[in-house]
């Protein structure tokens, strides 16, 4: 376990904004379901459509926070905690100092001399860990998207048509929120895992070609920015001790030592 990383502050912020997005997200889907359930159970008998307007009102507001938070998440903050990230990681393999404090335990690979190979084996061990932790990621994102579109064809069948601006509130968030990420994240672990073939081609064969780390660095970087996929924290924690058990075999696999 990490006692130290640079980045950990500012993601534990982007962290926090994505929570707060995800009970936003949750809670304009509910809003936009209470006008449809008024009107099938025939809960209100007097100015229903004055209240269905109301809660059709705090839906949009709700909608245009969620937007809000996503916006500084996704283009200050998570971008800040990125280069944090990338700064520590050349530090720790080339052994400069872009980082006025470098990562404790962040990296196990510390009997290598700093340089290019070193680079190359801190890329594998990131490349290897964000692969694993993404792959058991997409269970509950399978789980939540079938969950939400199970939601949405019931609403469909029995009461959509009486609430108007429930059908493109409802389409905007399974679309963007829920279907969206469940796409990315496949199509982020997929490239991942393309990735980690290519470092396990390079540390097997041997190869001295120091560019080929260089290129699958520049891959790698691409897909997080790319996809800006925050890894489950919890997941994370609970195997991260056995991840690590993995990657020292691995290095003794592919004969990685100082």
């Amino acid at each position: 376990m990490a006692r130290y990383s640079p980045q950990f502050n500012a993601f534990k912020l982007v962290l926090k904004f994505d929570k707060i997005n995800f009970y936003l997200t949750w809670s304009a889907f509910i809003l936009a379901l209470v006008p449809i359930i008024i009107d099938q159970f025939d809960l209100i008998k007097k100015n229903n459509e004055d209240v269905k307007s109301i809660i059709e009102i705090f839906s949009m507001i709700v909608i245009l926070a969620g937007f809000i938070i996503v916006s500084i998440k996704d283009f200050y903050l998570f971008p800040k905690a990125e280069t944090k990230r990338r700064h520590d990681f050349i530090d720790n393999g080339l052994g400069v100092t872009f980082s006025l404090r470098n990562s404790e335990d962040y990296y196990t690979n510390n009997d290598l001399t700093p340089g290019m190979y070193k680079l190359g084996v801190n890329l594998f061990q990131n490349v290897y860990f964000t692969t694993l932790i993404s792959k058991k990621m997409r269970p509950k994102h399978i789980w939540k998207a079938s969950s939400f579109a199970g939601v949405f064809i019931l609403i469909a069948i029995y009461g959509l048509k009486n609430s108007p601006i429930a059908l493109p509130i409802l389409q905007f968030l399974f679309s963007a929120s829920i279907l969206g990420d469940l796409i990315k994240l496949l199509l982020f672990v997929n490239r991942n895992e393309k990735i980690l073939d290519q470092v396990k081609t390079f540390f097997s064969a041997g190869v001295k070609n120091e560019s080929i780390i260089l290129k699958n660095y520049i891959e790698y970087e691409t897909n997080l920015a790319w996809g800006m996929i925050l890894l489950d924290d919890t997941i994370f924690n609970k195997y991260n001790t056995e991840t690590e058990q993995e990657w020292q075999a691995i290095k003794n696999r592919y004969n990685i030592h100082g």
